[in-house]
């Protein structure tokens, strides 16, 4: 590789000194290098992805009709998506219910509001979102809560 290394400084200062096998070696050279550093530069990001640090932001619910509600949120601030966001979850339940939440996975990092329905007529919800990237989930937002509508309004 040293000599390869002097070699490419002597190309760079006269190319025509070199020969076809010369050229040939320097091109392999570079390839090799090359590929090396992308290669290195791809497994950097890749281990520099993480969760999300923070939720989403701006969250917040909106009764549409007497059985769906609109969430709607922003990504999470810059510096805290550790990644590309690649999907959201909402977690939706009854004001007050023991059983588990509902989970509604959104595959995709740039769906910012999700209308929710088939839920119960006049009945207070609960909800957190939260973003994730390719190596998982991060926090959950802080509880929003909204009441479908009454019937006919």
């Amino acid at each position: 590789m040293e000599n390869l290394e002097r070699s490419w400084t002597k190309v760079m200062k006269s190319p025509k000194s070199m020969n076809p096998a010369q050229m040939l070696d320097m091109f392999r050279y570079f390839t090799v290098t090359g590929a090396f550093h992308v290669e290195n530069t791809i497994s950097h990001y890749k281990n520099s992805i993480t969760v999300p640090s923070q939720p989403p932001t701006s969250f917040s619910l909106t009764a549409k009709t007497s059985t769906s509600i609109e969430a709607s949120w922003q990504l999470p601030p810059e510096d805290s998506r550790n990644g590309i966001i690649t999907g959201f979850k909402l977690f939706f339940n009854k004001k007050g219910s023991s059983g588990s939440s509902v989970q509604i996975t959104i595959n995709s990092g740039s769906t910012l509001t999700k209308v929710v329905t088939g839920l119960d007529k006049y009945t207070q919800y609960e909800c957190q979102v939260l973003a994730f990237t390719s190596v998982g989930d991060g926090p959950k937002s802080s509880v929003e809560s909204e009441r479908t509508m009454e019937d006919g309004k």
